[in-house]
């Protein structure tokens, strides 16, 4: 007797590709407007950013309306080593976006109340050192801000001018 259920499937590989799927392509996944993952991903300033978020596979974290983050992200212009984002694999990525996030929504104004101030990032042990001198604020050693306080509905992105890159890859 011939089975036409599952183990018969899995036996046959090739009816995945001779026949297209009645069900027509999946829908595309929509992100959550005002989100952190839709404002990375309608900025075009911060595409690289984005390729590095969708490749980690984080865009569900960053898209969830109970996340609360801050983001560091770098600007494009600022990003020189295109060689090393296209060749990133998966874990560098995710390594980096973690690397680049801290729990709460931090302001302008909480980042410069202090003349240093260490932040626990979401890729333990990893921390960003922040130190403002005179007003000018910068991620140590030499990380400086572009653009403070971009408010999304689960957190809160600053756009920096380098790509923060944990120190085990380095």
């Amino acid at each position: 007797m011939t089975s036409c259920g599952p183990y018969w499937q899995a036996q046959n590989y090739t009816h995945m590709f001779d026949i297209q799927d009645i069900r027509g392509p999946l829908p595309k996944k929509v992100l959550c407007p005002g989100s952190i993952a839709d404002i990375i991903d309608k900025t075009p300033d911060l595409s690289s950013f984005n390729y590095i978020l969708r490749l980690s596979g984080l865009v569900g974290q960053y898209n969830n309306l109970q996340a609360d983050f801050t983001v560091f992200a770098p600007s494009n212009k600022h990003i020189t080593n295109n060689n090393f984002i296209k060749n990133m694999d998966v874990n560098t990525a995710i390594s980096i976006v973690k690397n680049c996030t801290v729990d709460n929504k931090i302001t302008k104004p909480l980042l410069q109340s202090t003349p240093n101030f260490v932040l626990i990032t979401k890729n333990n042990p990893n921390n960003l050192n922040l130190q403002t001198i005179s007003g000018v604020t910068k991620i140590c050693p030499d990380i400086n801000f572009l653009e403070y306080d971009i408010e999304a509905v689960n957190g809160i992105i600053h756009i920096v001018d380098k790509l923060i890159i944990p120190d085990i890859i380095l």
